[in-house]
């Protein structure tokens, strides 16, 4: 009976050790497979050279054996290129982190799709649809304010630049720092305590001071200018308004913002 409990101790000690084996064999032949698999995604051959996205597997294979590049591998695109043996372990190490990103990736996106959060753009219309009187009134003043804007500044600006009477008289009122009625009106201060013109742009009193240093310019010339662009930009934003196409800007931003994302998007594939 010693016997052959001896028997039996010894028999499950070699199937122990022979499956143990089995499973390195099985490992290894894994991760060779697995270190390959990866190497044949990340490499390919252009003009003669290799390019891979990866360092580790970069470092570690050559279009020419030798030198420790002791292991043939073909690629898809038909190439046989030649990768260190030695590095097996590493490349391997290199595959499994790029699965493990991968599934982070895609649990991100089944969080994402699980939860399908939208935006109710139709549902918020509908709430705030009550203010939308509200809103057209607000647009109006806007409208309003900007075009009389355009009137009063324009003309100020014209009339320093036409009359020099009322030139000389708005410096004067500059000069004394706002004081009595017509200074009080024409003439503010500024954050410094500086004084400046509170309905006179500097765009027309830098126009007379170019066109006075320079006698061969006109300054209505300089004038027209320098507010050629102001006069351009509140001239597009009065047909916006006007026409109703308030949302022209925010589609072109969102076309723009939309080609971001999915070159993003490509980039995170």
């Amino acid at each position: 009976m010693k016997f052959m409990g001896k028997v039996m101790m010894l028999l499950l000690l070699v199937v122990t050790v022979s499956v143990g084996s089995i499973e390195v064999f099985a490992n290894q032949v894994n991760q060779k497979s697995a270190a390959e698999e990866y190497i044949r995604q990340v490499v390919k051959v252009e003009n003669g050279q290799i390019v891979a996205n990866n360092s580790v597997v970069r470092t570690n294979v050559s279009m020419r054996s030798g030198g420790g590049f002791d292991r043939a591998l073909s690629l898809p695109s038909g190439e046989t290129i030649y990768y260190r043996s030695s590095a097996e372990g590493s490349i391997y190490a290199q595959s499994v982190r790029a699965t493990e990103t991968d599934r982070v990736g895609d649990k991100v996106n089944d969080i994402t799709s699980g939860l399908g959060i939208e935006a109710n753009t139709g549902a918020a219309s509908t709430i705030l649809g009550g203010f939308t009187p509200f809103l057209e009134l607000i647009i109006g003043i806007i409208v309003v304010a900007i075009t009389l804007g355009m009137t009063l500044f324009t003309s100020m600006d014209m009339a320093y630049i036409a009359f020099p009477t009322f030139r000389n008289k708005a410096e004067t009122a500059k000069q004394g720092g706002g004081q009595g009625g017509f200074g009080a009106g024409m003439v503010k201060k500024d954050s410094n305590g500086e004084s400046k013109f509170r309905w006179i742009t500097d765009e027309a009193v830098y126009a007379v001071e170019a066109g006075t240093m320079d006698s061969g310019q006109s300054p209505w010339i300089i004038y027209l200018k320098k507010r050629v662009a102001a006069y351009i930009f509140l001239s597009m934003v009065l047909v916006i308004l006007l026409t109703g196409n308030i949302s022209i800007i925010t589609s072109i931003a969102v076309n723009v913002v939309n080609g971001i994302m999915n070159i993003l998007v490509d980039l995170a594939a």
